[in-house]
């Protein structure tokens, strides 16, 4: 039971839906039932929404991962050095925080998921890098999501942990 999230809504959208189905898997509750219901209406939502509910679908094993995987990665925007992933109207989705940058972010965590080893891995590792100005994204949304993917990224590449000494500094004040 999912009660109204957004103004003067009697019930949670799809892709609010897709979003909380997207959270209990993440936290270990996974729920096959929920996908099922919201996979059936997929064409309602964005493409956060379709990556969240595919990433959910593997964690949940519910079989449609794959599937709703190969919509995202139709969906893609390719060149020779990056990926990306666009909305279309990022004003339609503003009131969910949406913006490529962090679609694309998104899609990176459920690739990295379903298949680390996929070549737009990289590429969409390069685009999101390739994103910033003056070393910024441009919402703490963004940046939190991007974030997130890069830690996957690792998770998934970089099996062994890593074998280094690291000093912190403040000026001249090592920490």
């Amino acid at each position: 039971n999912l009660p109204s999230c957004t103004y003067g809504a009697p019930h949670a959208s799809t892709t609010e839906r897709a979003f909380a189905v997207w959270v209990l898997a993440r936290t270990g509750a996974a729920k096959s039932s929920f996908i099922e219901s919201i996979y059936t209406k997929r064409s309602e939502l964005p493409l956060f929404g379709k990556a969240m509910l595919a990433d959910a679908a593997f964690i949940g094993k519910s079989g449609h991962g794959p599937a709703l995987l190969q919509e995202l990665m139709n969906a893609s925007k390719e060149t020779a050095r990056d990926v990306h992933f666009e909305e279309g109207s990022n004003e339609r989705w503003s009131s969910y925080w949406s913006s490529d940058a962090r679609t694309s972010a998104i899609v990176l965590m459920t690739l990295v998921d379903m298949q680390p080893n996929h070549p737009y891995v990289p590429k969409i590792v390069h685009w999101l890098s390739t994103e910033k100005k003056n070393g910024r994204l441009r919402s703490t949304q963004e940046a939190a999501f991007a974030l997130m993917a890069m830690t996957e990224v690792v998770r998934a590449k970089e099996r062994e942990p890593a074998d280094f000494n690291a000093t912190f500094a403040l000026g001249s004040k090592a920490l």
